[in-house]
């Protein structure tokens, strides 16, 4: 066995460790109920943890915060039973400062360069129309 493959854990397949009877009910009279029912036909929520994942979750410098739900059910669990990547329109995108700060850096020397050259034409058509 591959060292990859012995860090493959099991997790029960439930989509319910998620969404309770109640919250079920809630996502019906929202009108969600029948998407997430369409993905619990296709299998539902991931119910390994996968190398992939593993890899994913060494590389990122975030931390995951877990909520319940009103039965007390946490939605992230440290001993995890499913999980899933989630709608990116509910979760903020995550932007790394420093990656940030770079980008910004470019944006800044491109506006002054753009400036500099705004004031080089104003001056050439100040010029070219006559006045001094």
């Amino acid at each position: 066995m591959h060292a990859e493959e012995e860090s493959v854990i099991e997790a029960k397949p439930s989509s319910d460790i998620a969404f309770t009877p109640n919250v079920k009910a809630i996502q019906a009279r929202r009108g969600s109920r029948e998407a997430y029912a369409k993905m619990e036909a296709r299998g539902g929520f991931q119910t390994k943890i996968t190398p992939d994942l593993i890899a994913f979750l060494t590389e990122i410098d975030t931390a995951y915060l877990a909520t319940a739900n009103a039965a007390g059910r946490p939605s992230i669990l440290f001993d995890v039973k499913a999980w899933d990547v989630n709608c990116q329109r509910h979760i903020p995108q995550k932007l790394d400062a420093g990656e940030v700060a770079e980008v910004l850096a470019k944006l800044r020397s491109r506006i002054e360069t753009l400036e500099a050259e705004n004031d080089k034409l104003r001056a050439a058509t100040h010029r070219s129309s006559g006045h001094c």
